[in-house]
């Protein structure tokens, strides 16, 4: 009787039908609960639960089995607020653009704010760093107000007026401005030295203009090199890679002389009284404010709004240099030994290792010109 029982619910099973232990009632395969008797069938049900479901979720590409630790990018971001608090932003600059760089390689999948906060924290470091000193231009650096008188000669000539602060400096002699190309360069190439120097003692080698630890970069996809390149490729030849430069109008103070007045006075002078004879030679002209500048003698920039700084025309504002026109700024072309395939007669192209695309030649794969 058993033998027969467990017959009946072998072949059952095999034509895709579930019996009833209790009133032998053939159910369907995934049924719960019988339709005959209503009797509950739990163990059948935590069966059906547990049968694995087919994987819908794509395979990770060959050519990106392998990512970056994040752990290394928050090093570099270590390492470069290190250097803001030593007060070295060219170093720190170097780093955060580096972390940058290193992002891009990370595991995709995992969503953070590592970019945006890497970003942030390059603009601050670019603004405090464009924030130089230099010599008053108004008062050529003696802090003084500059007052224009007429000697015995009829020139007129300029002299300090002592007790009086200039307008401009407010007495400090100098005046806070963005800094031009001769300026940066320097301090640039400088701190790049002893980036590099840090990075070398860290045992780190270069992909491009970007800095990974030892044997890590032989673990890159061809993908992945590109991506790491494009990010530290060369900056503007402009910009520096500021995407802005000094305003040639002002300087990059951001203030000009006033041109309508003289220390911030005009002459007013007053309508004829026509009931009055005007005395020959009598001085009727009076002096009042400038209306223009308030009596500041200085104006707001019109060509930078007072900011010192204007958009980098060769760049537009990226602070990239030009895009490679063979890849469109993506530094990688269709393989041509496999054209794009990846393989060869049914094996990996050992060109492009599978990955149907190489760098750039032109480029070398970081994108720019």
């Amino acid at each position: 009787m058993l033998f027969a029982v467990a017959l009946i619910w072998a072949l059952s099973a095999i034509a895709g039908l579930f019996v009833c232990p209790k009133c032998g009632y053939e159910n369907d395969e995934n049924a719960t609960q019988c339709i005959h008797c209503k009797a509950e069938f739990p163990a059948h049900a935590a069966a059906a639960e547990t049968v694995k479901q087919p994987d819908d979720t794509p395979a990770v590409p060959k050519d990106n089995s392998w990512y970056l630790p994040a752990e290394i990018v928050e090093k570099e971001i270590k390492l470069a607020r290190d250097n803001v608090e030593a007060g070295d932003l060219v170093v720190a600059r170097l780093f955060f653009k580096n972390a940058m760089a290193l992002d891009r390689i990370t595991n995709p999948t995992i969503e953070t704010k590592m970019p945006e906060i890497i970003r942030q924290a390059v603009q601050e470091c670019d603004t405090a760093f464009c924030r130089v000193t230099g010599k008053c231009p108004l008062c050529k650096g003696t802090g003084n107000k500059i007052m224009q008188t007429v000697n015995m000669q009829g020139q007129a000539v300029f002299q300090d007026v002592l007790g009086n602060s200039c307008p401009m400096c407010k007495g400090r002699k100098f005046v806070y401005k963005y800094p031009d190309q001769d300026e940066l360069k320097p301090a640039l190439g400088a701190g790049a030295k002893r980036y590099t120097m840090i990075q070398q003692g860290r045992k780190y080698v270069t992909v491009g203009g970007a800095w990974i630890p030892m044997n890590l970069e032989d673990k890159l996809s061809i993908k992945q090199v590109a991506l790491v390149k494009g990010a530290s490729a060369s900056s503007c030849d402009g910009c520096l890679g500021f995407c802005s430069v000094a305003c040639s109008t002002c300087n990059g103070v951001g203030k000009i002389k006033c041109p309508k007045c003289e220390n911030g006075w005009v002459k007013n002078k007053p309508a004829d009284d026509k009931n009055k004879k005007k005395l020959i030679g009598a001085n009727t002209d009076t002096l009042v404010k400038c209306p223009d500048c308030k009596g500041s003698t200085l104006l707001s920039c019109t060509t930078c709004d007072g900011a010192g700084m204007v958009m980098c025309k060769r760049c537009n504002g990226t602070g990239e240099s030009a895009a490679c026109k063979t890849c469109d700024g993506k530094g990688l072309v269709p393989c041509k030994k496999c054209l794009g395939a990846g393989k060869l007669k049914d094996a990996v192209c050992p060109a492009c290792r599978g990955e149907g695309v190489v760098l750039c030649s032109s480029c070398n794969g970081d994108g720019r010109r």
